[in-house]
């Protein structure tokens, strides 16, 4: 209890000075932070922009090269979701506000379902958490990161081959 108070005490007066003491370790894992949101919003949209593409190609095909590209759109939605259960694990670092982009998820039909930047409940994993753990975190974090667009990069890649290849 009176460890808890101390540790929000320390918190409320990191943020209160404006943030001009941070600790070497924080302002490293705030940038880790930011570079690997960065690289999971680009990873993010390279799917988006693969999905429409092959959507609006659709209509034209037929039998066998229609069913590939149906089994393109199921990979791309495997690894929207993958990325997106990625996401939900993010935690923020104390005493950064990171700019979060709002994305939006669309269903195979086309609707729009609103897909939500990592919650505040996450970061409630931060209390108790030294500045190193923070930052051992979210070096954690860039590297499953790091794995999962290696994989989809690697989708995007094999779709790109076959595509030449139709062409």
């Amino acid at each position: 209890m009176v460890r808890n108070l101390i540790l929000t005490l320390l918190v409320l007066s990191v943020s209160a000075c404006g943030g001009k003491k941070e600790n070497r370790q924080l302002k490293e894992a705030a940038k880790v932070h930011e570079e690997m949101m960065e690289r999971y919003d680009s990873v993010y949209h390279a799917l988006i922009d693969k999905r429409k593409e092959i959507n609006e190609r659709m209509d034209q095909l037929q039998g066998e090269k229609k069913s590939a590209n149906e089994s393109m759109l199921r990979s791309i939605k495997k690894s929207l979701d993958l990325l997106q259960s990625w996401e939900e694990s993010v935690i923020g670092v104390p005493g950064f506000e990171f700019e979060y982009h709002h994305h939006h998820h669309h269903d195979e039909d086309g609707h729009d379902h609103h897909h939500h930047h990592h919650g505040r409940e996450n970061d409630k994993l931060l209390r108790g958490m030294s500045d190193r753990e923070v930052l051992a975190m979210q070096k954690a974090l860039r590297t499953r990161l790091n794995e999962v667009s290696q994989e989809i990069n690697i989708l995007l890649e094999t779709i790109k081959q076959y595509e030449g290849r139709e062409d």
